[in-house]
């Protein structure tokens, strides 16, 4: 499926393609939620259709229905459940790519979460990479960049995909019944619809929401402990938690209710709850929301 805010980067890859100039190795990169899975699949099934049209599987050939049914043998996708890719898997496209190509001759691996291949796994890659075959496919699905090494940076054409156009994304979660005059913090992730789709699918608007107003609150006194018990239902809770506070201290500063001095020092309490959760295993995540909470009201009352 390929949704309403990738077109353009769509239509740049397939006018590459038909003038022969699309390069063997492409980086999807993107925020969770934008639709980087879906855009490599859509990508690597039009590469394997006999008659692609602007480079969409047409759906009716033969090379199709083996995609519909999992098994065209051209085709090779691994990385999909999140987990670490080691240097076996790796080293297994190497021979995929090296293998003959039945159909119309193109063969196409899809690493999704390429951010989480080994070291040993990246430098497995770079031969591939630095040695292509001829009509051979490599798409990496990347969410953080930062992870991936410089030599594998440097050897792919990166594609930004994102949804930038706030419109245009409204729209399309509005004809999916997404209700945004009662989400008012929906604004901050409209460059992540398809994140805030899958909350309302899975029924966590309202724990989020509740999350949001409880945030909003902390500068007038709040208890820790009902943050802590949002944030413990889920761990994606964290990161929407961070997001919540750095705006809510934006906002004071825009409305003039604290001083920049105020605002450097906020956002520094919350750059060290983050570095604390994020890189402390183990970490007491009710002590650190209460340092983070009490940190906070004292600056922002003061």
């Amino acid at each position: 499926m390929l949704y309403p805010w990738l077109h353009a980067a769509h239509q740049q890859i397939s006018d590459s393609f038909y003038q022969q100039r699309l390069h063997h190795a492409l980086l999807l990169q993107g925020p969770a939620g934008v639709g980087k899975q879906a855009f490599a699949q859509t990508l690597a099934d039009a590469l394997l259709c006999v008659s692609p049209v602007n480079l969409t599987a047409c759906g009716q050939c033969k090379s199709c229905h083996l995609l519909a049914a999992h098994s065209h043998p051209d085709s090779l996708q691994l990385g999909e459940d999140g987990s670490t890719i080691g240097v076996d898997e790796v080293r297994n496209i190497a021979n995929f790519c090296q293998s003959s190509a039945g159909q119309n001759g193109h063969k196409v691996v899809v690493v999704y979460n390429a951010q989480n291949m080994t070291v040993a796994a990246a430098n497995a890659l770079l031969k591939t990479l630095e040695e292509p075959a001829k009509n051979r496919f490599l798409l990496l699905v990347c969410a953080d960049t930062a992870r991936l090494p410089a030599t594998i940076l440097s050897r792919c054409a990166h594609v930004q995909l994102h949804a930038g156009d706030q419109v245009q994304v409204n729209h399309w979660l509005s004809s999916l019944n997404f209700q945004l005059e009662t989400q008012v913090w929906h604004q901050f992730f409209t460059h992540q619809p398809l994140l805030l789709l899958n909350w309302q699918e899975n029924n966590e608007l309202a724990a989020i929401n509740q999350l949001y107003q409880l945030t909003q609150q902390i500068k007038n006194g709040v208890e820790p402990q009902l943050l802590v018990d949002i944030l413990q239902q889920k761990s994606d809770y964290i990161a929407v938690f961070s997001i919540f506070i750095s705006e809510m201290i934006k906002q004071s500063l825009i409305h003039q209710q604290i001083e920049f001095q105020v605002y450097q020092t906020c956002m520094q309490h919350l750059s060290q709850y983050q570095q604390a959760v994020d890189n402390v295993s183990g970490i007491n995540l009710p002590l650190q929301v209460s340092e983070l909470v009490f940190s906070l009201g004292q600056q922002l009352k003061s």
